[in-house]
């Protein structure tokens, strides 16, 4: 493989960990379903660090294309009506994106409103453009299917395993035990994110959250009560 082989597929399998943070985001639904938190104000926090991402990942191709040239060589240059058309279906995407965005921020829909929205518009922006088939329909449709079903398993499996968290007081006992170390609060932290990072190489975001998200929330409140309660 050559370099430019392998900087376009490095930025590629970066820029697909995006999907996880950039709404709207299966996970953060997930995330918001499992935390009791709320999915509107969990899509606009993920804008924010989705944006700081793609810039850092942009930010650092450039920098190795000044550095190894050779491993990203310039293209021809095209003109102003090239590039349009080059965004062909981008606006429709935006203008979805901002439907259902819009549509939370003001109170128009709830989320599973949202969802169902912006399929029907992704119908009729497929269906004006003459890009979707019946047999391209039945097959959106059976994907959707297979996704949603392991979601709904996934989340069910994680509510379970939550409940018997919360049964045992796991999460609260090692709160206890971590108040007491004689560690600063960024050691803590520390340990948190390297336990992301070693567990995100190795499985799947959406299967990691739902393994972490029930210990590391169910702590954080368990320790914020313990905190609360010293003098």
């Amino acid at each position: 493989m050559t370099q430019n082989s392998k900087l376009s597929t490095g930025a590629i399998a970066c820029g697909s960990t995006l999907g996880v943070v950039i709404p709207p985001s299966v996970v953060l639904i997930v995330l918001g379903l499992s935390t009791e938190q709320s999915i509107a104000k969990l899509f606009y926090g993920g804008i924010g660090a989705g944006v700081i991402l793609a810039a850092l990942l942009m930010a650092s191709v450039y920098v190795i294309c000044r550095f190894r040239p050779q491993w990203g060589a310039a293209g021809p240059k095209s003109g102003v009506i090239e590039k349009l058309k080059a965004l062909s279906g981008a606006f429709e995407m935006i203008g979805l994106f901002l439907l259902v965005m819009l549509g939370l921020y003001f109170g128009y829909f709830t989320p599973t409103e949202a969802g169902a929205a912006g399929s029907f518009f992704a119908v009729v922006i497929s269906v004006i453009y003459g890009r979707l088939s019946w047999q391209g329909f039945v097959a959106s449709v059976s994907d959707t299917l297979r996704i949603s079903c392991m979601v709904i398993t996934i989340v069910a499996d994680a509510m379970i395993f939550g409940h018997f968290l919360a049964v045992t007081r796991i999460p609260f006992d090692i709160a206890q035990w971590v108040v007491g170390l004689p560690v600063p609060n960024m050691v803590i932290m520390t340990i948190i994110f390297t336990i992301y990072i070693v567990g995100g190489a190795v499985m799947d975001a959406l299967a990691l959250l739902l393994i972490t998200i029930p210990i590391f929330f169910r702590w954080h409140l368990s320790w914020g009560m313990i905190c609360s309660g010293l003098p």
